[in-house]
């Protein structure tokens, strides 16, 4: 089973230790767009990315081919791997088997989750994009590994996103889940951290780091997993204190 490389924040990293060497960081989500990563190209972007510390990728592509699917996420495959960090393809499960990706996302409107699992296999990591609790459930029962929720701000990355649910929906969902919630949809390094705060495992962006405006997409990553991680950090001290200030301290012994 592929061990992916970890980025969780050092104090969460040695408080809560896992055995599991399929752990995957869903902290930086990068989604690609390859119109908006223009001339640069999307491989030497993605590098970027990779380089400023992303923890997953996903090879997201409505308008291609499937020659030219197949041949740019055999690329990033390969960057991926290069990097210790999963490779998530967009729908397109025949792509993802064809170059061995890590793994695959679907829609409400792709292929149904219980069938990418069976095609993928157990090992492979199956997301699901959800905005109510009830497809939040059918997507734990189909076998999902995680969860995307959005949009969680109002976003042009994505035509087919829809209206905007907020960060009360985050908190809902994450709340309910029994898998890690990615939070998406018009985030950037202004709202990340609310969205840490709001119960998310991670967030993924898309014009936060492959887009024209965006001149240093390494910079931009490297920004962006700063935030998150204090934000993570934040988090897990607020949960310790709870838990803390839950137990129960034993009555002095009296000497008899």
């Amino acid at each position: 089973m592929t061990r992916f490389r970890r980025r969780t924040p050092t104090a969460i990293r040695s408080s809560v230790q896992s055995a599991d060497s399929s752990y995957v960081d869903y902290s930086i989500y990068l989604v690609t767009d390859t119109k908006a990563a223009g001339d640069r190209g999307l491989v030497y972007v993605v590098r970027e990315a990779l380089e400023g510390g992303v923890s997953i990728v996903q090879y997201r592509e409505k308008d291609a081919d499937s020659l030219r699917m197949y041949e740019t996420a055999l690329a990033l495959k390969s960057l991926c791997d290069e990097f210790e960090v999963p490779l998530i393809i967009n729908d397109r499960v025949d792509i993802a088997l064809a170059v061995d990706a890590h793994g695959v996302h679907v829609g409400q409107s792709d292929m149904p989750a219980a069938v990418a699992r069976r095609l993928v296999g157990k090992h492979k990591i199956v997301g699901v994009s959800c905005k109510t609790l009830e497809q939040l459930h059918k997507a734990e029962a189909d076998g999902a590994d995680y969860v995307g929720v959005g949009p969680v701000y109002g976003t042009s990355s994505k035509s087919d996103a829809g209206a905007a649910v907020g960060l009360e929906r985050i908190e809902l969902i994450s709340q309910a889940a029994k898998v890690p919630v990615v939070a998406i949809g018009g985030i950037s390094s202004t709202n990340a951290a609310r969205c840490i705060a709001s119960g998310a495992a991670g967030v993924a962006v898309i014009s936060a780091i492959i887009s024209p405006d965006i001149a240093f997409p390494l910079r931009a990553a490297a920004d962006l997993c700063a935030i998150v991680d204090n934000a993570q950090e934040a988090q897990f001290s607020d949960t310790m204190r709870s838990v803390r200030s839950l137990v129960i301290e034993p009555p002095p012994s009296h000497a008899s």
